[in-house]
């Protein structure tokens, strides 16, 4: 077992130092927040600026974050409710882009109201996956025993149930499951 677990850190090591230069670019954006706020708003605009939802309120990758928060001021999903509902009967493009496919609706807590449908979409999932290998080999490069132990991942059904459009419903965290490597599989206690 032992002789596993070296050959399994060893054989890590390439994809560490992937996930860690990934981590350490992350890092250094957040000295340039503004900015990369920006270019994120800009990223997604452009990315869902074919939808009926954009093309209303005339929002594209142009649209500054005053410009946004303008139009946008903070407010509650009822404002959204409607190109959800449009979402959750199969119609995407009410609310994204033609490029920005759905993969799931997660679902709020429901403890103040009925819980909310939360568009998942491959680029969300890009980046919260992301986010997640952020933490995690910055949690190894820490704490450097852990590469020789096994890995526990909790999660719940992605697939609960399907909206009327046959989208599923449920968390996130089983979807980020069902999609792992065989590879990283390998690597969990159960």
């Amino acid at each position: 077992m032992r002789a596993l677990n070296l050959l399994r850190a060893a054989g890590g090591t390439f994809t560490r130092r992937r996930y860690r230069r990934a981590a350490h670019s992350f890092l250094a954006h957040t000295s340039r927040c503004r900015e990369v706020q920006q270019q994120t708003l800009q990223r997604i605009l452009q990315l869902n600026a074919d939808s009926d939802f954009s093309r209303e309120w005339q929002l594209d990758g142009s649209c500054s974050i005053s410009d946004f928060q303008t139009r946008f001021p903070v407010s509650d999903y009822e404002r959204f409710r409607p190109w959800i509902d449009r979402v959750k009967n199969g119609e995407t493009t009410a609310l994204l882009g033609a490029a920005n496919r759905l993969l799931m609706f997660t679902l709020s807590s429901g403890t103040t109201a009925d819980s909310k449908f939360i568009p998942i979409t491959e680029p969300f999932l890009k980046d919260y996956r992301q986010g997640w290998q952020n933490w995690g080999i910055l949690t190894y490069d820490d704490f450097p025993r852990l590469k020789y132990q096994n890995i526990v991942q909790l999660s719940s059904n992605f697939d609960k149930f399907r909206t009327p459009g046959g989208t599923p419903c449920g968390n996130i965290s089983g979807l980020v499951a069902a999609m792992q490597s065989p590879v990283v599989k390998l690597l969990y206690t159960v």
